[in-house]
């Protein structure tokens, strides 16, 4: 994986975050689940134009009225902002915690006694999940362009 080809961020910076985490994995895991996070990240529509031939970051952001209101974040397309390189890091460890779940993706609770006793989350996602996708938003928020809603979008 190459930072600003395929990824946007590094093997070690994916290991280390990941590892804070507790979670550890085979380089091999590690460069697909960033891959991947890239991916999501890149759904998203951003201000500016991308100065690489693959990926959305880095980017040039002219100012504009609207960019200015919004507040938008301004960069000279040289790098990848570090925001986005966090979302990136947050996107592995959802898709991480997704593909680890039962194979429904969405028991919050089970209980066995005298009757078995199975609660599921209302909207396949657990309260982590959740917390991590509106981090993700946070983070990418002042790059986006609005359409007025919060996406949670399946990984």
């Amino acid at each position: 994986m190459t930072v600003g080809v395929d990824s946007y961020v590094t093997l070690q910076e994916a290991k280390d975050f990941l590892a804070a985490r507790g979670v550890v994995l085979a380089d091999a895991e590690i460069e697909v689940l960033s891959v991947q996070a890239t991916d999501y990240i890149d759904s998203y529509k951003f201000y500016g134009n991308p100065t690489g031939a693959n990926l959305e970051f880095p980017r040039v952001v002219i100012r504009n009225a609207a960019c200015d209101e919004r507040k938008v974040k301004y960069n000279d397309g040289t790098e990848v902002p570090a925001d986005v390189k966090k979302a990136t890091l947050l996107a592995m460890q959802l898709l991480k915690t997704d593909s680890t779940q039962s194979a429904n993706g969405n028991i919050k609770r089970e209980r066995l006694g005298s009757a078995v006793e199975v609660e599921y989350f209302a909207n396949g996602y657990n309260e982590t999940q959740v917390a991590i996708v509106k981090k993700i938003y946070s983070l990418l928020y002042p790059y986006t362009v609005q359409s007025g809603t919060l996406r949670t979008k399946r990984v």
